[in-house]
């Protein structure tokens, strides 16, 4: 009598499961599917960044270059004002 109630519980529990997952299934398509959707949006989010065009590494690129060339230039000016220095202080003696 035991035994038979175990199984006449066992497959009420199991019929429910199965009921309750047969119910589930439209919807856990469509949240996959919203799932995809928003991941797609993220991804072209993250790929529409500036840092992933070529124009913003060009742009850092020149921006880098000019800071250089303006550092050169102040040492070539300081070179020149002390060579400079030099030849007056050469002739002076």
């Amino acid at each position: 009598m035991i035994q038979l109630f175990s199984i006449l519980f066992s497959l009420a529990g199991l019929a429910v499961m199965i009921l309750i997952f047969w119910k589930k299934i439209p919807e856990m398509v469509s949240s996959s599917r919203e799932k995809e959707k928003k991941e797609s949006k993220i991804k072209e989010a993250i790929v529409s960044l500036p840092i992933f065009k070529k124009s913003f590494w060009n742009n850092l690129f020149l921006k880098i270059l000019s800071k250089i060339r303006v550092v050169v230039l102040k040492i070539e000016r300081k070179i020149t004002y002390y060579l400079n220095s030099l030849r007056q202080k050469s002739q002076k003696k």
